[in-house]
């Protein structure tokens, strides 16, 4: 798994950003145990290039817990089959509601 260094640097540990501190295992934990959300299939379906790198992939939001149990959207680019790139994580808003489940 790789993760952008935008996020690394920019989000992770900066002040300004208090809800979007998501570390690489809260990551990693949300992606092996969430579920896709959205995406895109192909490259031609993309709208815009993505604001990161200029990263012109195919993308998913997926919907996961850290670990802490919270719920968190990330985006992910795929570089390959095998391959993708976490792009930037952030709390879910009223949008993704329908798709967190209650407990």
């Amino acid at each position: 798994m790789e993760i952008a260094d935008h996020y690394l640097n920019d989000r992770l540990d900066n002040e300004e950003y208090e809800d979007r501190t998501y570390t690489q295992i809260d990551i990693a934990v949300a992606i092996f145990n969430g579920k896709i959300i959205e995406g895109y299939s192909s490259e031609d379906n993309r709208k815009r290039p993505s604001r990161s790198m200029k990263l012109v992939t195919p993308s998913r939001l997926i919907l996961g817990k850290d670990l802490q149990g919270n719920w968190f959207i990330i985006v992910v680019g795929l570089l390959s089959s095998k391959h993708f790139r976490v792009i930037t994580c952030y709390p879910p808003g009223r949008r993704y509601l329908p798709y967190i489940e209650t407990d």
